[in-house]
């Protein structure tokens, strides 16, 4: 699958705060395969995106889409890039 140019400070970072996120540690063995298997990912060029319901592109517990995301899903849409709705309800 291609790749797209993207800035590897912003990479870093991501990669960074999202391992904190998940408690993994820098220092730790599992951090450099956290990081390549994460900037891979956010360096691909994809041709659709699947995206969960159920609290996470609608408020927890609600069926209310916030205004940004609904705005960058129509934009998505305009540029031909399949959505996705899934589920595991």
């Amino acid at each position: 699958m291609p790749h797209r140019a993207i800035d590897t400070n912003w990479i870093n970072r991501y990669v960074y705060l999202s391992a904190i996120i998940k408690g993994i540690k820098t220092d730790s063995k599992e951090y450099p395969i956290f990081s390549e298997a994460l900037t891979n990912a956010l360096r691909r060029i994809y041709r659709a995106v699947a995206v969960d319901i159920d609290g996470t592109l609608t408020y927890s517990g609600t069926l209310d889409v916030p205004q940004r995301l609904s705005s960058f899903i129509v934009e998505l849409l305009q540029r031909g890039l399949p959505i996705i709705l899934i589920t595991g309800r």
